[in-house]
């Protein structure tokens, strides 16, 4: 067996290079994955909310569509490749003055996370035109819709999302994504 020494130098200009990232159809991908695709012919984040007869619904948190403003349900098209982030990311939301249970100033806002007792759940938008999608809070365990207009959820108006729990402590790290609300 070989035992390299490397130098100082050698070891400080070690690249950071990210788990494996998947190239995928989406149809192909589970609920929970956090997937970056073609939306409108420009780059979109997006988690997989579900897997429908009619198309995977997704929850889209970014969009480069200057048409399209952030956070929003849609089904996507068929044959739709997407490169997927799996489902270990991880989200650090921010803790506030303005993060506490009962604070109603932000039930509506698109792109709020709402903590309760047994949920965590982001706001999202119907995307224009599509009566078949509702808006409101989706519960990021389940999929599911949830009502955060009750005292026991707590609002956090900035978070980040990280492609793993362990990659914001490497050196020089960057999230996927990161959202505060202006």
């Amino acid at each position: 067996m070989k035992h390299y020494i490397r130098s100082k130098r050698e070891r400080d200009s070690t690249v950071i290079v990210q788990p494996d990232i998947q190239i995928k159809e989406l149809n192909a991908a589970a609920a929970g994955e956090l997937v970056r695709l073609d939306f409108g012919g420009a780059s979109a984040l997006a988690i997989v909310m579900r897997q429908t007869p009619q198309g995977v619904v997704c929850a889209f948190l970014e969009t480069r569509d200057e048409a399209r403003a952030p956070f929003f349900l849609a089904v996507s098209t068929e044959g739709a490749m997407c490169m997927s982030y799996g489902k270990d990311w991880s989200l650090d939301l921010t803790f506030d003055t303005e993060t506490y249970p009962g604070n109603g100033d932000y039930v509506d806002k698109h792109g709020v996370i709402h903590v309760g007792e047994t949920a965590v759940a982001i706001n999202l938008n119907r995307p224009p035109g599509n009566i078949q999608l509702s808006a409101g809070a989706f519960d990021l365990k389940t999929f599911r819709t949830l009502d955060v207009h009750r005292r026991t959820y707590a609002p956090v108006t900035s978070w980040k999302i990280w492609h793993a729990a362990t990659t914001k402590h490497e050196p020089n790290a960057k999230p996927l994504y990161v959202f505060a609300l202006t």
